[in-house]
């Protein structure tokens, strides 16, 4: 068995553990909560719109593995979830993606109740080329943090602010954003770890 296909399977087995759940009900309300602290989000060019998201309750949303597997928010319930909006067209997504690696790992060695996981937007547009194209670099640059699709419907544009990739958003094990990034890389990567050992502290 060549390396390539040992990283395929690894993919496919850690897609396979995080969509056992099922998409059941809502991971909370979705209304903002009161007061939104503007002063919890990460330095970077940041909207007023991607601003006003901190504090607030997370959407629901479901999207799909490119196994073809079902993830919705409900399956992270109870933990902290960290989302990396990529796209496989973006520079910069393709030179952060090993920091979120990092950090998954970091999350598993450690043991914490939290996921890592990236959703590739293209407003639910996908075929063959595509998934072909992301196999390649994840399995070339050896990524196992699991991989999704948004769909048609997923309004991530208008529901988390994704106007430019990467957008890296940080989910409560209560269902609140607590941060949302415009970049990320090693500047940061110290920055999001001290908030997930955080909010593991405080759950």
């Amino acid at each position: 068995m060549n390396i390539q296909m040992i990283h395929v399977i690894a993919i496919a087995a850690t897609s396979a553990a995080l969509f056992a759940q099922g998409c059941q009900g809502n991971r909370g309300p979705t209304s903002e909560s009161a007061g939104a602290a503007t002063t919890k989000v990460d330095p970077g060019q940041l909207s007023a719109r991607a601003k006003r998201l901190v504090g607030t309750k997370a959407r629901p949303f479901t999207v799909d593995s490119i196994e073809g597997d079902e993830f919705c928010l409900d399956d992270a319930d109870g933990e902290i979830l960290v989302i990396d909006f990529w796209n496989i067209g973006c520079a910069a997504c393709l030179s952060d993606m090993p920091v979120m690696q990092e950090v998954s790992d970091w999350i598993d060695r450690n043991d914490l109740p939290a996921r890592a996981i990236t959703i590739h937007t293209t407003d639910g547009r996908r075929n063959s080329r595509l998934i072909d194209s992301i196999r390649d670099y994840t399995s070339r640059n050896k990524i196992t943090v699991p991989i999704l699709l948004d769909r048609e419907d997923s309004e991530f544009r208008a529901n988390y602010a994704v106007e430019s990739w990467p957008r890296i958003v940080v989910i409560g094990p209560d269902g609140t954003i607590e941060h949302v990034m415009t970049t990320f890389g090693s500047w940061n990567k110290n920055q999001l770890e001290e908030a997930i050992s955080r909010l593991s502290a405080a759950d």
